[in-house]
């Protein structure tokens, strides 16, 4: 078993994918995961990460995960940035369409620090749209059981997002436009994961600071967005639900 914690720094200009079953070594594409013969942590992790730019670091660790998934999850825009949604391709059933959408690090002094543990799970994230975006910084946490996705875009500079997941199908998703915005989101708590539903936070506009917890969302929908600029939560916002959806829009003008 191999440990499978992973730190880059620097520039590349096309995708490149690390397994735990390897020797750690950046390769090229395309190349299909090895199947150990006993589950263990550590074991079939997959890491498809683009990074453009200069000065861009991420740190992965998935060394107490087993066959989870850092990259290969497709965005799908929606008419509305808080109506996006990610579709999961799975390395070992689509190994073309999931090396073609790597996490991406684009422009300059973009950090992300992901951890995950636990079987299953996969991430997106993405900081910048373009060259010109800088000093973003992504935390993301996730206790995956199935397919528990974690979502960061971050379309400006200056950004900062803490995403903490927990829970079978849950999804988590933070997505942000404009810059120098603060978001935390968590979904589920120790001992109380939250299970087949997902939460969104969305912030459009700039200089926002917003932190919600959702705890225990089953099958229902948590959205929670900020429209505007300058707009702060002054206590984090705590939602307790039974799998209702529920939408709340914070708008400022």
């Amino acid at each position: 078993m191999f440990d499978s914690r992973h730190s880059l720094s620097g520039r590349m200009s096309r995708p490149h994918l690390l397994t735990a079953t390897l020797t750690l070594a950046l390769v090229s594409l395309p190349l299909c995961a090895l199947v150990p013969t006993a589950a263990q942590a550590g074991d079939r992790n997959i890491l498809i990460l683009e990074q453009k730019g200069s000065e861009n670091t991420i740190s992965v660790d998935q060394s107490n995960a087993f066959d989870s998934q850092v990259g290969g999850v497709a965005l799908v825009p929606g008419d509305l940035l808080s109506e996006t949604e990610f579709n999961i391709l799975k390395f070992n059933e689509q190994p073309n369409a999931a090396a073609d959408n790597p996490i991406l690090q684009l422009g300059e002094n973009n950090i992300a620090d992901i951890t995950i543990e636990g079987v299953g799970g996969a991430v997106f994230l993405q900081q910048g749209t373009d060259s010109g975006d800088v000093n973003n910084n992504a935390t993301i946490n996730l206790n995956g059981i199935g397919d528990s996705l974690a979502a960061i875009l971050q379309a400006g500079s200056d950004n900062q997002a803490a995403l903490t997941v927990f829970g079978n199908s849950t999804e988590g998703r933070i997505l942000q436009l404009g810059d120098g915005n603060t978001a935390g989101l968590q979904v589920g708590a120790d001992g109380l994961p939250a299970n087949g539903g997902r939460a969104t936070l969305t912030q459009e506009g700039s200089n926002n600071n917003t932190s919600v917890q959702v705890i225990g969302l089953t099958d229902g929908e948590y959205s929670y967005t900020v429209q505007g600029n300058g707009t702060t939560t002054s206590v984090p916002v705590t939602i307790l639900t039974n799998g209702a959806t529920v939408s709340v829009t914070q708008t400022q003008f």
